[in-house]
């Protein structure tokens, strides 16, 4: 594992290029089949519920983006950046609104992350036909991406995450939580909390399906994670601590874990700079993937 604080010139353009050149040229295929729900704004129904996403087939590993907590795929720069990449890239390229924000169906209040989980694995399933993926995650995403990846440990090869903050809920939210708030939430079973500059709609039914749903309270190399991960956490963050990402680093099984701290990065890391260190990062995983698979048996 390496810490690499302000640092933007490890993931190098110049020697992706030249392995994206090098793969194109040894392996024509990697071209993702399903193109039956290709398109913007498609929707899949789970479980009675719609739930929107966009969808380029190209290449694969198909990069899956997770948005953060409350956020929609749509309005984020970060996403539009993303699918701009993997456009240039001719790369695969799926995102979804989570169960109760965007397009999607239901209230907000009613999702948690074993729902969304469960959702984000469904739409593996059916519309990308279990094809391999690489999660480029913000916020909560990472949460869910990890649990995706500990129940899809061959399909998942990879992630991303951004501003990281798995298990927020035990280490930050409840705590800071006022008596007001505590009987709030416990009488009406939602209260309304400011966290950074936002505010956000916190469920009791969230914080319970949390529980059974936390990653660090393992100790080090406690998550059966063995993907290559990249964190990217902004030292400016105004809603998660530094130290969380670093915990998370030392808590992945995976080898091959690279933290990068971006100096006057603030949580929602949508500055020119953090869009070119997620899509180097994503980068870099996909041809590593590559690379990889060229060297076992029957391919390419």
């Amino acid at each position: 594992m390496s810490a690499f604080v302000n640092s933007t010139s490890f993931f190098g353009r110049r020697a992706c290029t030249s392995r994206r050149a090098t793969r194109s040229q040894r392996r024509p295929g990697g071209v993702v089949c399903s193109v039956e729900w290709a398109g913007k704004n498609r929707t899949i129904e789970i479980d009675g519920i719609p739930l929107s996403f966009d969808y380029i087939p190209g290449q694969y590993p198909v990069v899956m983006y997770l948005p953060p907590f409350f956020y929609a795929k749509d309005p984020l720069a970060k996403a539009n950046s993303l699918k701009a990449f993997c456009e240039r890239r001719g790369q695969g390229f799926i995102s979804q609104d989570y169960y109760g924000t965007g397009r999607s169906g239901g209230k907000f209040e009613d999702g948690t992350i074993s729902m969304w989980t469960d959702h984000v694995i469904e739409i593996l399933e059916r519309v990308l036909r279990n094809q391999k993926v690489v999660l480029v995650t913000s916020g909560v995403g990472l949460w869910i991406g990890v649990q995706v990846a500990l129940r899809r440990k061959t399909q998942v090869v990879g992630i991303v995450g951004m501003s990281v903050d798995p298990d927020f809920t035990e280490e930050l939210i409840v705590p800071s939580f006022s008596d007001e708030q505590r009987s709030v939430l416990e009488k009406d079973g939602l209260v309304e909390i400011v966290w950074g500059h936002k505010p956000y709609p916190i469920s009791k039914k969230f914080i319970e399906d949390a529980k059974t749903n936390l990653i660090l309270q393992g100790g080090p190399e406690s998550i059966k994670v063995e993907c290559p991960v990249r964190l990217l956490q902004g030292m400016a963050d105004e809603e998660i601590p530094d130290e969380l990402a670093l915990r998370l680093a030392s808590s992945l099984r995976s080898k091959d874990v690279r933290l990068t701290y971006i100096k006057g990065s603030n949580h929602s890391m949508e500055t020119e700079s953090d869009f070119n260190l997620m899509c180097d990062s994503t980068e870099q995983i996909l041809d590593q993937f590559f690379e990889f698979d060229l060297r076992t048996p029957g391919s390419g």
